[in-house]
């Protein structure tokens, strides 16, 4: 019962910091968006865009961190941007990319069994929910993360599946990169029309761990020794 509302309160907090994030940033705080991340890509060159990448997706798939800094806009706007140097550049970007994202993940569990320990949660036996389709996304997956080991599942398992999803997740990437130009023009994009997107993946954040709480098992349904 507690492991299920561990997992909710997980989700809740990185709601709750996304949506502070972009409140502050909406009310007159200068805080880096969009038109940020574009200028710097531009000006990075050589091996400097590959650690900015590689820098940015790490802590960009940190479970709450993730969720302060501008999202996969970044990766995004790389990846995009990475085609001007050639086919091998472009996939070395995604490369780039993959690998800070996988780290994070390692990341985010040992973070997480760490605080597990002190929670006293017990090992679960069902089978971990992917939800590939909706987790994919780097704050959502670090919470899935989380939330799978405050859950009780074993570190093992937690990221053999984010290594699955991460890796089919990278692979939709490179059709993606290659279209979006053809359709979004991110040299013209605000910063305020990205904070005002960060609402609505905070407001699902949130979502998903009132739900999470809401169907947990009452102590009333559980079963009597």
């Amino acid at each position: 019962m507690k492991s299920k509302i561990y997992s909710g309160i997980v989700w809740i907090v990185a709601g709750i910091a996304l949506a502070t994030y972009a409140f502050l940033a909406l009310t007159g705080y200068n805080l880096p968006g969009v038109e940020n991340l574009v200028a710097f890509i531009n000006s990075s060159t050589g091996n400097i865009l590959y650690l900015a990448v590689f820098i940015a997706i790490f802590f960009e798939g940190m479970y709450v961190i993730g969720s302060v800094i501008p999202g996969t806009s970044f990766v995004l706007i790389s990846t995009i941007l990475a085609q001007t140097g050639g086919p091998f550049k472009f996939l070395s970007i995604i490369f780039t990319i993959y690998i800070g994202w996988l780290l994070a993940g390692v990341f985010n569990v040992v973070f997480a069994k760490f605080l597990t320990s002190h929670l006293k949660v017990k090992e679960s036996e069902s089978k971990i929910e992917e939800n590939a389709e909706v987790t994919w996304f780097p704050a959502f997956r670090a919470n899935t993360e989380v939330s799978h080991i405050t859950e009780g599942h074993k570190p093992g398992e937690v990221l053999w599946s984010s290594f699955k999803i991460k890796s089919y997740a990278c692979l939709a990437l490179i059709p993606y990169a290659l279209i979006i130009p053809f359709f979004v023009d991110f040299g013209s994009m605000e910063n305020e029309e990205g904070f005002r997107g960060l609402f609505a993946i905070a407001l699902i954040n949130i979502g998903v761990g009132v739900y999470k709480i809401y169907k947990s098992p009452k102590a009333d349904q559980l079963p009597s020794s």
